[in-house]
């Protein structure tokens, strides 16, 4: 069959003609590996509108290898290659997050405070309910023990401070950890466990961390005769609700196999409302009293700090950002950007200051951010665009940089961590090629570093935006990896 018997518009034509005259000049240069890309997309069953893809050697003259590098696309979670290249410039390998526990100056040394209990959050990424508990038990062992006035949350780093909880939702599971949307102050991505069981007679619940004042209710959970590997717990239908006793319910309605058990992280309760719960029971397990008023207002520039808790420095946030798709630590490093920019109007949101920072640190570096569209940093976005031409200009500023060797060093390796643990794993590509994958519905890409068989680096990016990215694309990609390792 002949390459232009497809039903194409004349301008796909015309396009085809021109990649198929590019590829003949590229094949003429023997010291450039043979590719034939255009082929490959087709054999694949893709269109050449769908895909792109760049090879460009990093230390040797070589030509590129490319089709349609400039073409805008999806990428995915590709996209927290910049936002974390870009953090690592500007915020610097030292940087970290912190939570404050605060006190109102003329509350230092009380043990009854008149003021509220003050928690203030800057970006900390590592505030678990175990280093929560430990920020109070040293509040406690400082001789604070009651609390009447209650909590005081500053979330005021970000704005707004926190995001709207009627937002609409990125997809079906809006409850997944990876869909958890961060602020200031997250506490552990605000995640409980949830374990439900079930036999002949019903379902039974659990979850953790249980607080004293928080029901589970699951009898609301019809038992149905299903697979239970066919459950899926964002099918159901979750509620909270405060009961006249004052204390709180978690429900949940739906469908439930018989004789099945499930078990996974959920984001359960409002952020808020968490964080109150938290506090309160780790407080009064400690023996001490606090009140119910919780109020949210930026710390008063004379309050006292009396507890603080930092997180991890910038690189190991990374390499959890870019090993394991971290969406939540990605949009909150990218939203850290913004208080590295200046002169901005104090009515900008905190993501149009990223966006406006993320665009002047392409322009001092010379790389066209024309058509990119960053939205959070993390790729989980429907809006983002970039070429691959710009990300392998990215790729470029940071294998070039100080921080190279963290930044190689938080791509997975093929075939042995991360995202790319089970990928990648038999052929010339194995151990020699350090690559972000990207996935959502209709996306796939691959973008990093392939070492070929002479040693020598070649950035790669590769993105393909089709309903059949899932079934082809990702082949087609890997392919292309092996080929440039085998080289």
């Amino acid at each position: 069959m002949s390459l232009f018997s497809f039903s194409w518009p004349f301008q796909s034509r015309i396009r085809l003609l021109s990649w198929l005259v590019s590829l003949l000049v590229l094949s003429g240069c023997s010291a450039t590996p043979k590719f034939q890309l255009l082929q490959d997309v087709l054999s694949a069953g893709l269109s050449p509108d769908e895909v792109s893809v760049l090879m460009i050697p990093i230390n040797t003259k070589q030509r590129e290898l490319a089709l349609q590098p400039d073409r805008l696309l999806q990428p995915a979670s590709t996209m927290k290659l910049l936002t974390t290249v870009v953090a690592l410039d500007e915020l610097g390998v030292n940087w970290s997050g912190e939570t404050q526990i605060r006190v109102q100056q003329s509350d230092v040394h009380r043990q009854t405070l008149a003021g509220p209990l003050i928690v203030k959050g800057r970006s900390n990424t590592d505030l678990s309910y175990a280093e929560l508990n430990f920020m109070l038990r040293q509040l406690y062992d400082q001789g604070v023990r009651h609390i009447p006035s209650g909590i005081q949350v500053d979330r005021t780093q970000f704005n707004p401070q926190r995001p709207a909880p009627t937002n609409q939702p990125f997809d079906e599971a809006p409850r997944a950890r990876y869909n958890h949307v961060p602020d200031p102050l997250m506490l552990q991505q605000n995640m409980h466990w949830l374990s439900l069981q079930s036999d002949m007679a019903g379902v039974k619940g659990w979850f953790s961390p249980s607080w004293k004042g928080l029901q589970l209710e699951v009898s609301g959970l019809k038992l149905v005769h299903q697979r239970c590997d066919s459950f899926s717990i964002h099918q159901q239908q979750f509620s909270v609700q405060q009961l006249s006793s004052g204390e709180w319910q978690i429900q949940v309605r739906g469908e439930f196999p018989i004789q099945c058990q499930w078990q996974g992280q959920l984001e359960l309760l409002d952020r808020d409302l968490n964080l109150q719960l938290a506090i309160q029971n780790d407080w009064q397990q400690l023996g001490g009293t606090i009140g119910n008023k919780m109020i949210f207002k930026a710390a008063e520039a004379n309050s006292q700090l009396l507890v603080q808790h930092l997180g991890r420095p910038l690189p190991e946030i990374v390499y959890r950002i870019n090993k394991y798709s971290d969406n939540a630590l990605a949009r909150l490093v990218y939203a850290n950007l913004a208080s590295t920019a200046t002169a901005l109007p104090t009515t900008m949101t905190t993501t149009e200051a990223s966006d406006r920072f993320i665009d002047d640190w392409l322009r001092q570096r010379q790389i066209s951010a024309a058509g990119l569209v960053v939205d959070n940093g993390s790729g989980l976005s429907r809006r983002a665009r970039i070429s691959a031409r710009q990300l392998a200009a990215v790729l470029a500023a940071g294998w070039s940089a100080p921080y190279s060797a963290e930044f190689v060093a938080s791509l997975p390796l093929a075939g042995v961590d991360g995202t790319l643990r089970q990928r990648l794993k038999n052929g010339p590509a194995y151990q020699r090629a350090r690559l972000k994958t990207g996935t959502l519905r209709d996306v796939t890409a691959l973008a990093g570093y392939v070492w070929d068989q002479q040693n020598q680096p070649w950035i790669f990016v590769g993105i393909v935006n089709s309903d059949q990215a899932a079934q082809k694309g990702r082949a087609l990609l890997d392919k292309w990896v092996q080929q440039l390792a085998g080289q």
